[in-house]
């Protein structure tokens, strides 16, 4: 084991969770406050030109987009430095879809044709047997989250990344009853334990005004959010401050995270 002196010590990035209901705005506030150049990575097959519309981007932005296909090429991807070297922010968005959908039809998919080619196993309902997870297959699950969380740390604290990871928001999750809300997650290991790797964890909410003509609430961009509360998984790596709330903004964040003031707001 190396012996660091503080100034021996390279500045990191930032590695921040960012969870919120769906259409709250949080991948079109990311997309627009994320340093560029920018790596987006979609967990789910949706066309990401409607949210970089939302975020009034257009083709000059300098953000390359890519699709998760499978575990095995995903890891391969993220180990390999030199494929994100020109970015400046790398953000996955869409985890609850990649690990809850994706990763855990993987797994399934393949723990049913090893039964079936396994001359001695009959199955009975292929279709039912390969939709669902077993205790292995969830302990699976977990240890696949675990190395590409690894992963992405080492892209944010060795090559010094800015890197968001955005996912939905479950009320009371299965993996910790006590808490009002956190990111929806499987299972329960890999949830217990995902605390310890970003820096920030914020949970993202609408904004409202009441308009003045109609006394209706309109709904403000960007969301807010928060990176702290009772009741929420919330977590804050950084300057101390008084206010850990506000506006959506990726940057601002990065900056207020290596302030070493005491006053102002999160973002």
């Amino acid at each position: 084991m190396k012996l660091f002196k503080p100034k021996q010590l390279q500045d990191s990035g930032i590695f921040m969770w960012l969870y919120g209901d769906s259409g709250v705005g949080k991948s079109t506030s990311v997309l627009q406050s994320s340093p560029q150049p920018m790596l987006y990575i979609m967990g789910e097959r949706r066309n990401p030109k409607r949210f970089l519309h939302a975020a009034g981007l257009d083709e000059s932005a300098d953000i390359d987009f890519t699709f998760y296909d499978t575990v095995g090429e995903f890891i391969e991807f993220l180990g390999n430095h030199k494929n994100l070297e020109r970015y400046k922010s790398v953000v996955v968005d869409g985890v609850t879809h990649l690990m809850n959908v994706q990763l855990a039809s993987e797994i399934a998919g393949e723990a049913l044709d090893a039964r079936m080619a396994d001359k001695n196993k009959k199955v009975d309902r292929p279709l039912i047997e390969g939709s669902k997870l077993s205790l292995e297959g969830y302990g699976s699950l977990s240890n696949l989250m675990f190395r590409i969380m690894t992963l992405l740390g080492k892209l944010s604290d060795e090559a010094g990344k800015v890197v968001v990871l955005i996912s939905l928001l479950q009320e009371n999750p299965r993996w910790n009853r006590d808490l009002e809300a956190g990111p929806c997650l499987a299972g329960k290991d890999f949830g217990k334990n995902m605390p310890g790797f970003p820096d920030l964890i914020g949970v993202v909410r609408r904004q409202f005004v009441l308009d003045e003509k109609t006394g209706e609430k309109v709904t403000v961009y960007p969301p807010n959010v928060s990176f702290e509360g009772d009741g929420f998984l919330c977590k804050w790596t950084g300057a101390p401050l008084k206010a850990k709330a506000g506006p959506l903004n990726v940057q601002k964040i990065v900056d207020l995270t290596k302030q070493s003031t005491n006053g102002g707001n999160a973002v």
